[in-house]
């Protein structure tokens, strides 16, 4: 129906245009970082600076100790979960960061595919403190992995960490589904919060995880 509609959506789609928009700029981002052979990729909305949960410059630690298999790293919703806690670690500071060379671009086209993380170049003159109004208060040394593996609710995906065999996963789930939702719930809430049940080992549809600098008391004490 698309050539017929001229690029216009239908007239039922009235209201949901922005989310399908939305949805369609996070689809091409996917396929961007597959294309380029990005090992690990972050994507982040116009706001995604502003909603971080932890700062740019401890992408690549968590890219590092993140499991082999995972799909989605969440890198906003500053509390602590929803699942239960995969790892906690100390990381660099901004400064360490950029002197080792490890943060690099993708958004600008200078995606360095080698293994390391890739974000937009101007995270680097950014506080390093989620929230913050111009000013670094480094350090934040203290942070924690846990897994994303329960359907929260949440509203926003800003910023997002996702790894290569991601892109294969997530088309594969769009098509056997029979299409998407609005990509923050569609993606956090199904298919990082709830059971495949065409999975025999009963693992959700996506394997993902959060990146926080919170503890959550009941799981890290």
């Amino acid at each position: 129906r698309a050539p017929a509609l001229k690029g216009h959506l239908p007239a039922g789609f009235v209201g949901l245009g922005h989310h399908v928009g939305c949805l369609f700029g996070h689809m091409y981002q996917w396929q961007l970082s597959k294309t380029r052979g990005n090992k690990h990729t972050v994507i982040m909305e116009t706001d995604g600076l502003e909603t971080l949960s932890v700062p740019p410059s401890t992408f690549q630690d968590f890219a590092d100790r993140l499991p082999r298999d995972y799909d989605v790293l969440v890198l906003n919703h500053a509390g602590a979960g929803p699942g239960a806690l995969y790892d906690t670690f100390n990381g660099r500071n901004r400064i360490q960061a950029a002197a080792a060379g490890v943060v690099a671009g993708v958004g600008n086209g200078t995606g360095r595919g080698d293994g390391t993380v890739g974000v937009p170049t101007p995270v680097l003159g950014a506080p390093d403190h989620p929230g913050a109004s111009g000013k670094s208060r480094l350090p934040f040394q203290r942070f924690q992995i846990y897994a994303w593996d329960r359907d929260t609710r949440q509203a926003g995906l800003q910023a997002y960490m996702v790894s290569a065999k991601f892109v294969n996963e997530v088309w594969h789930k769009i098509v056997w589904s029979g299409g998407a939702d609005m990509v923050d719930a569609w993606l956090l809430g199904k298919m990082c919060g709830l059971r495949d049940p065409s999975r025999a080992d009963g693992g959700n549809y996506l394997k993902c995880y959060h990146a926080t600098r919170f503890a959550s008391p009941a799981t890290h004490p």
